[in-house]
């Protein structure tokens, strides 16, 4: 993809940034003195992970898709203004433009992955902004104009996330809303993530809920909600794709059912029940819920 002039996809517009795109480093207009913040795992993960991936919807049969739709629909009003950063492949977005009438932009330095975003966009028949570009140097996202800021699976990748969260907060308005969705590698999800593919889980810091209030209070924003272990139990927020690509096609896919036939059965009994025992040890999510101060 030519990644110096805007490509039009319909009424979907991919905006390129004009960061610095070598290597995992992503460049930022930050004082000299400062070190870059750099993404742990790096644009060749993020490439494979969203080459592999297929277009997807929200499904609320699934137990963390109906989970999360009750918990926006709670938090997000309708016609917000809403940016994801690390955008790729993102089934939210579509979500939020088509249920909830939100403006929605993105944006993720994978081109792979904006291409993957675009493609679930279109097929839900919605349209949004998205931007093929480093969230630390765009000048293509309009600052202090944003109602909702949500990332998921985001912030727990870089080297400095109190300043990471700094940075992300300038595209809120005042009063805006930071939702931050990160994996809970403290219990059972952690351990299997290490044995699966021990590069990639440290790729990541290890954050607690307590220390997520932290970093968010320590950015600047108000506590809406605390950090909270988030979910029952779930396999699939382990990345498998070094193990999965290993295995033909066909195994492959009945690799991955295999998987979400298990996590929908354990979970199934406690979303009939309406009863969600979320503990540090099988939860697979921390998730928190902050606002800038007027």
């Amino acid at each position: 993809m030519n990644k110096t002039h805007p490509a039009s996809h319909g009424d979907h517009k991919i905006l390129p940034s004009h960061g610095d795109f070598q290597g995992a480093k992503m460049k930022e207009r930050t004082p000299s003195h400062e070190k870059p913040l750099v993404d742990l795992a790096g644009i060749e993960h993020w490439n494979s992970v969203w080459n592999r991936d297929k277009v997807k919807r929200i499904d609320l049969r699934s137990y963390y898709d109906y989970r999360l739709s009750v918990f926006f629909q709670q938090w997000i009003d309708p016609s917000s203004r809403v940016l994801e950063v690390g955008c790729g492949g993102s089934v939210w977005l579509p979500y939020f433009a088509k249920h909830m009438q939100c403006e929605v932009w993105g944006i993720d330095y994978s081109a792979p992955g904006v291409e993957l975003c675009l493609d679930n966009l279109r097929a839900e028949g919605v349209s949004g902004n998205i931007i093929l570009g480093d969230v630390f140097d765009s000048t293509e996202i309009p600052q202090r104009s944003f109602d909702i800021l949500w990332s998921a699976g985001f912030i727990e990748h870089f080297n400095d996330i109190r300043r990471v969260i700094g940075r992300l907060a300038e595209y809120l308005k005042p009063g805006g809303v930071m939702i931050t969705l990160v994996p809970n590698l403290n219990g059972f999800v952690g351990w299997l993530h290490r044995v699966v593919d021990q590069e990639v889980f440290y790729a990541h810091t290890k954050i607690e809920p307590k220390m997520l209030d932290r970093l968010h209070s320590e950015a600047g924003f108000e506590i809406l909600s605390r950090a909270q272990f988030f979910g029952i139990f779930s396999i699939g927020v382990v990345n498998f794709n070094r193990f999965k690509a290993q295995l033909p096609g066909i195994l492959d896919a009945v690799f991955w059912s295999s998987i979400l036939i298990i996590q929908q059965s354990i979970c199934l009994p406690f979303r009939l029940l309406g009863f969600h025992p979320e503990t540090r040890w099988f939860s697979p999510w921390i998730l928190g819920i902050y606002r800038l101060p007027q």
